[in-house]
């Protein structure tokens, strides 16, 4: 379908106007883009637009049928990722280290912020937040953190709770995003990752540090799960994990019984998420992340964390709480010579 493109389809008469209206528009956000044109959804890049400007753009009149959807799906779009995020129950467990930063940063995000402003009023950090369009078309979102000391932000739930994070563990952040930009410089941006970004992508995801005594973390590296869960349940009493995975948080605002923390060791005297920021920033180097040295751990088996535990029969599931792959081959092995007596 073409759309006519003097001014006639839209009701508006003179270019003035139009410009106006296109200078607002760029003020607010949308920048760059050619309204008059059709365009499809996924050709606007929405990042960083505020929800006041799509409902500006509304109210006033759009330049074409298509702009006008394009305007709409953004407030509804918008409009579902902070419903979304207003489903934070922030007095779980998994939201303790962020729920000064985030309660605050969330009121502004629902009042009308952008999410880049509503992260950056929060409080300081190493890098500032910014609207996602101001990453450039095929430039490494990586290398631009670690070059303008600033994340590219969208307006929904994922970026939001990434930058939550930046301003929780702001050390460690800026330590991987580090070896990520090494990477980046040394072997450019590659089809598929190599071994060091896999790991960094695979933690910045779905991360998490765990300071527990050495018999539960036994447990935990031989997924003896009866053991971690039975015998060593008082332990955890003594265990403290901190959550970075900005992923693995998104997952838990509606929590299911399968999200899966890639879990790393930390020594056990460490007390805060400051002083496990500042371990970790020390200890991650590329050649002690090319092993990816993480467990699994299903995150609503961990004792206080999920009142459906407090059953046995809540580990017995073994799709979530998996044996070893080494355990599950001897077990399969077992199986076949059982089945060859036979």
């Amino acid at each position: 379908m073409q759309y006519e493109q003097d001014g006639r389809d839209h009701g508006r008469s003179g270019g003035d106007e139009l410009g106006a209206q296109r200078a607002h528009w760029a003020r607010a956000g949308l920048k760059g883009i050619d309204l008059m044109a059709p365009r499809r959804l996924s050709d606007l890049e929405i990042a960083g637009c505020e929800m006041a400007a799509a409902v500006h753009f509304l109210a006033i009149g759009a330049p074409s049928p298509t702009a006008s959807w394009i305007a709409f799906s953004l407030v509804a779009g918008l409009e579902n990722m902070v419903t979304q995020a207003l489903q934070i129950n922030w007095n779980a467990p998994w939201w303790e280290a962020v729920r000064s930063l985030g309660q605050p940063a969330l009121a502004s995000w629902t009042a009308g912020a952008g999410v880049a402003q509503a992260l950056n009023a929060v409080g300081p950090a190493p890098v500032s937040f910014v609207p996602h369009h101001a990453l450039a078309e095929g430039q490494a979102y990586e290398r631009f953190i670690f070059e303008r000391r600033a994340v590219p932000t969208r307006d929904n739930l994922h970026d939001f709770l990434n930058g939550l994070i930046w301003l929780r563990y702001p050390r460690a952040k800026r330590r991987m995003n580090a070896l990520q930009a090494q990477e980046i410089a040394a072997n450019g941006v590659q089809a598929t990752r190599g071994p060091v970004r896999d790991a960094i992508t695979v933690f910045d995801e779905n991360g998490a540090l765990l300071a527990a005594p050495e018999p539960l973390m036994s447990a935990l590296r031989e997924r003896q799960w009866d053991e971690l869960f039975g015998p060593l349940r008082p332990l955890w009493g003594q265990a403290r994990l901190w959550l970075l995975g900005h992923a693995a948080l998104e997952k838990l605002v509606s929590p299911y019984k399968s999200i899966t923390a890639h879990v790393m060791a930390v020594p056990k005297e460490l007390r805060t998420p400051d002083e496990a920021d500042e371990w970790l920033a020390d200890w991650l180097c590329a050649e002690r992340l090319v092993p990816k040295p993480f467990v699994p751990l299903p995150l609503l088996g961990i004792p206080g964390w999920w009142s459906d535990n407090e059953d046995a029969g809540f580990y017995d599931d073994k799709a979530v709480f998996r044996p070893k792959r080494a355990a599950l081959a001897e077990s399969a092995g077992r199986s076949a010579v059982r089945q060859k007596a036979l």
